[in-house]
């Protein structure tokens, strides 16, 4: 992978154009990531490389049906009631026995499409919202629920085709954010202060990019306080310097096909 800096980076961008936009098939007739809703480069630049550095060859060769109608299931319980499911609430949803719930959560763990604690047998999260305690939390209808960065938080609104509410703070400064999503999460409604970005930092995942990829997924209140975090702390971090919209648009193509199309 190029290591670019910053997203108007020539090199970069040439880079970024001669790779190939890998898919695959979540469920019939529906691909990850979704390529079409990408529309600007720099958003288009992010998202290969969020992909590359994710590694979504082991997340979705041999993804199967059983695997994909338990992680529908938990992130459309999370969406309602705030939090995980226990696994006897998923076992009583699903209809199937503990024992092939457990086996399903074992291997979407292995494949980081969900957070599972196997010690404890708890479900922490599945991409893109999570029990723990993060910057960004995201108020989808009367609920709240953390999302795992910024781009997940762009992202889950039009994931679940809702109008969603994100409350995070500047990464450099602490400053609250507030960004509105409506359109049913595809449009920004308002964002608080109106100079907000995202950092799309690139960090190879290391078996769980809620610990690794997603830490460098960040919000900042303004380009100057970027500037002064990344010149102080970051200088030779690889990433890309995006506007709320295009995050949307890379947080749309990653998240949207999670729930596309899906039963139950």
């Amino acid at each position: 992978m190029i290591k670019v800096n910053e997203m108007n980076s020539t090199a970069g961008t040439a880079a970024a154009g001669q790779r190939t936009n890998s898919t695959f098939e979540v469920r019939p007739g529906v691909k990850f990531p979704d390529w079409r809703v990408v529309t600007s480069q720099p958003a288009k630049q992010a998202l290969t490389d969020i992909v590359e550095a994710f590694g979504i060859e082991k997340s979705f060769a041999e993804y199967d049906a059983g695997q994909d109608r338990v992680r529908v299931l938990v992130l459309r319980f999370m969406a309602a009631e705030g939090r995980a499911p226990a696994v006897d609430e998923l076992t009583e949803l699903a209809a199937l026995p503990a024992a092939k719930i457990l086996e399903h959560l074992r291997i979407l763990k292995k494949k980081d499409l969900v957070v599972f604690d196997e010690a404890s047998n708890r479900i922490i999260g599945a991409y893109p919202i999570t029990e723990r305690q993060t910057e960004h939390l995201v108020v989808i209808g009367q609920r709240q629920i953390h999302a795992m960065c910024a781009i997940d938080a762009l992202g889950t609104g039009s994931m679940f085709g809702q109008d969603i509410k994100i409350k995070s703070s500047c990464r450099a400064t602490g400053q609250p954010i507030s960004i509105e999503l409506g359109a049913g999460g595809t449009e920004i409604k308002s964002a608080d202060p109106e100079t907000a970005l995202v950092w799309s930092g690139i960090q190879f995942s290391d078996g769980c990019a809620a610990d690794s990829l997603c830490t460098v997924l960040a919000f900042f209140s303004s380009d100057r306080a970027f500037d002064s975090w990344r010149a102080s702390e970051h200088p030779d971090t690889p990433g890309y310097r995006l506007t709320l919209s295009q995050g949307i648009e890379v947080g749309r193509a990653i998240f949207d096909p999670f729930l596309a199309e899906a039963d139950g």
